[in-house]
């Protein structure tokens, strides 16, 4: 991205040795917005740690590296473990969402706390008041 985790991660590997380390100049996302190079390099979106999760960067074409959690067919849809106790980011599909119940893993699913159950629940609850 450019930011400083790619300062620290780049002089961790020189430390460890590797000697071929680049940047690019302005980071990845500047590389996308170039309207020479267009991102076209890169496959996939690129994670980043803020509410958008992740961005296009290849403005050429459109490649989905991303696996779904469960069924493993190309998927770039972030969810996280509604057990609040595990919160682990999956990729996931809406329909396989609804089908494991928000859950990464079947203890995650049977959790009390599992907020994808809470708020099926509390939906119920009103809809049962109308």
């Amino acid at each position: 991205t450019g930011g400083v985790r790619c300062e620290k991660f780049s002089s961790l590997l020189k430390k460890k040795g590797f000697e071929d380390v680049y940047q690019l100049e302005g980071g990845v996302i500047s590389y996308g917005q170039n309207p020479q190079t267009q991102g076209a390099l890169w496959d996939g979106q690129m994670y980043v740690f803020d509410q958008r999760i992740a961005v296009l960067v290849n403005q050429t074409e459109h490649i989905i590296v991303g696996k779904d959690h469960f069924d493993q067919t190309p998927c770039e849809r972030y969810i996280n473990c509604s057990n609040p106790q595990c919160n682990k980011q999956i990729l996931c599909h809406e329909y396989n969402e609804h089908k494991y119940l928000g859950a990464c893993c079947q203890n995650c699913r049977l959790n009390l706390r599992n907020r994808y159950l809470l708020k099926q629940k509390k939906q119920q609850l009103e809809q049962n008041k109308k």
